[in-house]
């Protein structure tokens, strides 16, 4: 299917058991095999995969090879695609596709857009996974990569014993360029698996971690006046089962200057409150009122930009919503009031 619509890094692969402390080396891909090799081990017939990678790229001819030697190093029992979304590159990562397109022409499925989808408010995963045809949808973009070659085998198998869970996830190395001395694991979790109330505060796990249940990107949409699309996700996942979490790293993920902290406005992040409509309407016990207050206790403390005014408005309305979850508001209640008092006198308000 061809669709038209300098760093310090270990030389070799992960094993499921390996673990990963501050400043060690950052492990690259897995060498690819062969296209024949890949395909001797399936079991079944290769036309109807078991799973569906998702590699999402735009601009990222530095990267992309990287991303899809690691998929094409996965040793699987069963048959799986690469679904290659490239939103409309202007540089010279539709040529690096092409090519392996000509090596991988059973495996690698590509989708050129002629015009960029995320410009237009949509959201290329949900757009690419349209094209798959795999039980299961696995997420990698395009500058990310995987580090252990039996990832997808793992994940598939644990989701087709545990119908309870949507999905399954694992540990990712933060991939820092420009200091690798500042590598270390995504985040540290002491769980085995989430439900909802787990990630209401946040997300756990990185999204070149994650394997789904495929009906989930291809019988929903996120409506576009959604933000935050990843937190979506996970909570569209924990509205339908369980997720699982591995704590090896199998994943390695890029973090490059200019994230989102640097230029988030509270107007942006208060629009996430736009999550709970559509969530109401998928789980009908979803936590609304908890949910409120977490957004309002990050706007009044997180943009690197706001005015005292609007934080405290904000503050407030975290202090009203937060009795939802009584009394394990109050530590928060007040050290968020003693976070802001301190912001205040060093001057940390862009105005009131």
């Amino acid at each position: 299917m061809n669709v038209v619509a300098g760093s310090e890094v270990m030389e070799q692969p992960a094993a499921m058991g390996m673990s990963f402390k501050p400043g060690d080396p950052v492990p690259k891909p897995p060498k690819p095999r062969a296209e024949e090799e890949i395909m001797s081990g399936w079991q079944g017939d290769p036309p109807v995969p078991l799973v569906s990678v998702v590699c999402i790229t735009f601009n990222q001819e530095k990267y992309i090879s990287e991303a899809l030697d690691s998929f094409l190093a996965q040793r699987t029992s069963f048959p799986f695609e690469v679904i290659v979304h490239d939103d409309c590159s202007t540089d010279g990562t539709r040529a690096i596709i092409e090519s392996y397109v000509s090596r991988y022409p059973n495996i690698i499925k590509p989708v050129f857009q002629r015009e960029n989808q995320f410009s237009q408010g949509k959201r290329p995963t949900f757009v690419a996974s349209k094209y798959t045809k795999g039980r299961y949808i696995a997420l990698c973009e395009g500058d990310d990569y995987w580090i252990d070659e039996q990832k997808l085998e793992k994940q598939a198998n644990f989701l087709g014993n545990h119908r309870d869970y949507s999905a399954v996830t694992h540990q990712t190395v933060k991939f820092f360029e420009s200091d690798t001395s500042r590598s270390q694991v995504f985040t540290e979790v002491n769980k085995d698996h989430w439900e909802l109330d787990d990630l209401l505060f946040g997300r756990k796990y990185h999204t070149a971690s994650l394997m789904a249940r495929g009906e989930v990107f291809r019988d929903n949409e996120i409506p576009e006046n959604i933000v935050s699309g990843d937190k979506a996700l996970s909570f569209l996942l924990l509205s339908l089962g369980k997720i699982k979490y591995f704590p090896a790293p199998m994943a390695v993920y890029r973090k490059n200057p200019g994230g989102i902290s640097t230029w988030v406005t509270a107007d942006i992040m208060a629009g996430d409150l736009n999550l709970l409509p559509w969530l109401k309407r998928i789980n009908t016990e979803f936590p609304v009122t908890k949910y409120r207050a977490i957004i309002h206790s990050t706007i009044c403390s997180y943009p690197p930009a706001i005015r005292f005014s609007v934080a405290l408005k904000n503050y407030l309305l975290f202090c009203v919503y937060s009795f939802s979850y009584f009394p394990k508001n109050l530590r928060p209640i007040i050290g968020l009031a003693k976070g802001m008092a301190a912001r205040a006198v060093r001057g940390g308000f862009s105005g009131l």
